[in-house]
C-alpha cells in the first residue's frame, strides 16, 4: 500500500511520500496488566465476556486489546516507548518515507475493546516532556509533535495541559 502511496505521489510531480503517524497501542509487554473492572462489559479478546476473560487469571492480563486506566503503560516503559517511535520512524525513513509528525496516541481517550491505550491530558504532557520530546529532539529533529489525536471537543482542555508544560510546549 506505501509503494503504491508513494508511485502515485511521484506520477503527481510530487516529492517524496511524507506522513502523519499515529499509534493505536503499544506492545503488551509494555502495557498495565488489566485488572477486571467492576460492572465491565463488552467483548474480551478472545469473543467472550470481559469478566470471564479474567476469571482465568485474576492478577490481570497484558495485553494490547483494551487499556489501564488513567495510563496504559508501565512507568519503567515510557523512556522505551519513546525510542520505539524513533526506530519505528528509522525505519520508514530506510524505504524513503518521511515521517513529518506523530501523536503519542490515536484516540488517546477511547475506551475501546481493541488495540488501545488510554492517556490524560497531564499524563501526555508529562510523556512528551520527559521521553517522547527530548528523544525525538535528538534522534528524530524536525519531526513533529501533534499534542491530540480525538475529537475535538477536549482539544482545548489537552492544548492547555501541553502549553501550559514549557518543556513539553517546546
Amino acid at each position: 500500500m506505501i509503494q503504491a502511496a508513494q508511485r502515485e505521489v511521484a506520477q503527481r510531480g510530487g516529492g517524496a511520500l511524507t506522513m502523519f503517524a499515529s499509534p493505536w497501542s503499544p506492545p503488551a509487554w509494555m502495557k498495565i496488566p488489566l485488572l477486571p473492572p467492576t460492572g465491565a462489559r463488552g467483548p474480551a479478546p478472545s469473543g467472550i465476556s470481559i469478566a470471564r476473560w479474567w476469571e482465568a487469571d485474576p492478577k490481570g492480563k497484558r495485553s494490547m486489546i483494551l487499556s489501564d486506566v488513567p495510563l496504559c503503560l508501565e512507568a519503567e516503559s515510557l523512556g522505551p516507548w519513546a525510542k520505539y517511535f524513533s526506530l519505528w520512524i528509522d525505519a520508514y525513513q530506510r524505504h524513503g518515507i518521511r515521517i513529518w509528525a506523530v501523536t503519542i496516541q490515536n484516540e488517546p481517550m477511547a475506551a475501546v475493546g481493541w488495540e488501545s491505550c488510554l492517556w490524560s491530558a497531564n499524563n501526555s504532557a508529562a510523556f512528551v516532556r520527559d521521553h517522547l520530546g527530548p528523544v525525538l529532539a535528538r534522534e528524530q529533529p524536525g519531526v513533529l509533535i501533534i499534542g491530540y489525536d480525538h475529537n475535538k471537543d477536549k482539544v482545548a482542555k489537552w492544548a492547555k495541559a501541553l502549553y501550559e508544560d514549557p518543556l513539553a510546549a517546546q
